[in-house]
């Protein structure tokens, strides 16, 4: 929580996000999860909320990092095809 506090306020975002959410929450970690109306002011454009397998600290390893590449490379392919056409 501290390291987040750090960052400041970022500019907004004119381009679409996403956030990869990990899919497995304790209690505390969904509660302590920005809501998507902070992440909503970050962009004009509609935010995609994905979740992932994994916690926060595991999503990046194996096994889950191969679902959250998938999810990642869904997302980029998907992203490029709307803004070509």
């Amino acid at each position: 929580e501290r390291a987040w506090l750090g960052y400041g306020r970022p500019e907004p975002y004119p381009g679409r996000v996403t956030v990869f959410q990990a899919g497995e929450l304790t209690p505390a970690e969904a509660a302590a999860v920005a809501p998507a109306e902070y992440w909503q002011t970050l962009t004009p454009q509609p935010v995609d909320f994905q979740a992932v397998p994994g916690r926060h600290e595991s999503m990046l390893k194996p096994p889950h990092a191969a679902a959250l590449a998938a999810a990642i490379a869904s997302r980029l392919a998907t992203g490029s095809s709307a803004s070509a056409g």
